[in-house]
């Protein structure tokens, strides 16, 4: 449930052969997964809608412009630490489940992000294709925001950090996987298959 939609801490469970829990945990802090842990709830299904903290070109001016950013920075580090810990009782085994969504609209800084990924990743093909099919950047920046123009991406996190990109493009009746790569040290953990598993 969005954070926004204001619902009582916990509604009553519904029984549909499991026990289902629906919280909001407000607008920072990762829609109650504590609440949930408290009460021993073992799969959980994460959909963190919130806007992320934009960039700024320059310092804010006056006391109130510094403290409304430092408020970002600490929001920004609570939602980061509060994925980090459902992350590692998933790790642990205490979660048997857990899908988490962050649902992000596209600001310049990610699209970056993105074309770093796809050129680091791409340093793969150097000696596998053809030399005049292999170029770096592999694809530059420009080519990418037109890109953008047809392609939906969607990204993999770690440890708050954007380490993998799938991307969908329709055409006609089909729907086609374009841009799929990971970066390459996170390679070989599952990442593109559950990008992949997402998608389809």
């Amino acid at each position: 449930m969005p954070a926004g939609a204001r619902l009582p801490e916990t509604s009553d469970p519904e029984t549909l052969g499991i026990t289902v829990q629906l919280v909001d945990g407000g607008l920072h802090d990762n829609q109650g997964v504590f609440g949930l842990s408290d009460q021993n709830c073992n799969v959980m299904i994460v959909s963190d809608a919130r806007g992320q903290m934009s960039t700024e070109d320059r310092l804010a001016d006056g006391p109130l412009g510094v403290l409304l950013r430092t408020t970002s920075l600490l929001q920004a580090r609570i939602r980061t630490a509060s994925y980090r810990a459902i992350e590692s009782r998933r790790n642990s085994g205490r979660l048997k489940g857990l899908l988490f969504l962050h649902r992000k609209r596209n600001q310049p800084e990610d699209t970056k992000r993105i074309n770093f990924i796809i050129n680091e990743a791409a340093r793969a093909y150097e000696g596998a294709i053809p030399p005049d099919c292999y170029h770096q950047p592999y694809m530059p920046l420009a080519e990418l925001e037109q890109e953008m123009e047809r392609v939906t991406f969607f990204g993999w996190e770690a440890n708050g950090e954007l380490v993998g990109v799938m991307g969908i493009e329709p055409i006609k009746d089909v729907t086609l996987i374009r841009h799929a790569y990971v970066l390459t040290a996170c390679q070989r953990k599952g990442i593109g298959t559950k990008l992949l598993n997402h998608l389809i």
